[in-house]
């Protein structure tokens, strides 16, 4: 099966339709999912197979491993690009242990665990391979632009779009940023540079209660969200 840029967001393919995005929705993108015990675990993964299971197109099936593997390895890059953007180069021996670690991204969606990459070099060749010649499609531009300009949102989220979007075009392979028609300009570029270097100073005095608050209020929309699917089946309140 033929990969397409839009493969890395097929769980919120049709929770974004109406422009909108949910907060359990960003708290899944922002894997904190991971972070739940083994009930709750199950509980979301249940409801994400479900969906999957209902998602098949022209050439195109949600179950497939080789896109719960290629889903797996956008997060596995987005870690490494993340923390060495703000926090400098990641050691090799513990790029090893991540790439390791991130095989359950994978694993979580049934994909097999002897398609996870044994070594980075063959990650890194995996990476390259799809990374030219990966295919962004009018639905994957489409829901992009949903993605990255959504409406209905609290004002919070929505205060963050900016920045989302400045991140997102210098952070996406030229190619890719180009074919989105998310290229950086010179003033989202000197914005983007401006925040990196501001966050790399400032985080270290940030107390650790206010650095984790995103990431609490995150948990509790999930165990909320844990509580309707035992309830209804279904995370998003309806």
């Amino acid at each position: 099966m033929e990969k397409d840029a839009n493969i890395p967001v097929t769980v919120t393919s049709t929770a974004v339709s109406d422009n909108a995005a949910p907060k359990e929705l960003v708290s899944v993108v922002e894997n904190d999912i991971y972070l739940l015990g083994g009930q709750e675990k199950e509980a979301i993964f249940s409801v994400i197979h479900k969906y999957h299971a209902r998602v098949k197109g022209d050439g195109y099936d949600a179950d497939d491993p080789e896109l719960h593997k290629w889903t797996a390895a956008t997060l596995f890059f987005s870690i490494i690009l993340v923390r060495e953007a703000f926090f400098g180069e990641i050691p090799r021996s513990e790029r090893e242990v991540l790439l390791e670690e991130s095989a359950v991204f994978g694993t979580s969606l049934r994909m097999p665990m002897e398609m996870w990459p044994e070594t980075l070099e063959e990650f890194w060749a995996y990476w390259d391979h799809n990374i030219a010649t990966l295919e962004v499609t009018d639905m994957a531009r489409k829901l992009s632009r949903d993605l990255l300009y959504p409406v209905n949102l609290p004002f919070a989220m929505a205060a963050s779009m900016p920045l989302a979007r400045v991140l997102t075009a210098n952070w996406l392979p030229k190619r890719l940023a180009e074919e989105y028609d998310f290229r950086p300009t010179p003033a989202s570029h000197l914005a983007y540079q401006v925040f990196v270097a501001s966050a790399r100073i400032t985080y270290p005095w940030i107390p650790a209660r206010f650095k984790h608050i995103q990431h609490d209020i995150y948990m509790e929309d999930l165990k909320k969200a844990v509580g309707r699917i035992k309830a209804t089946g279904h995370w998003i309140e309806t």
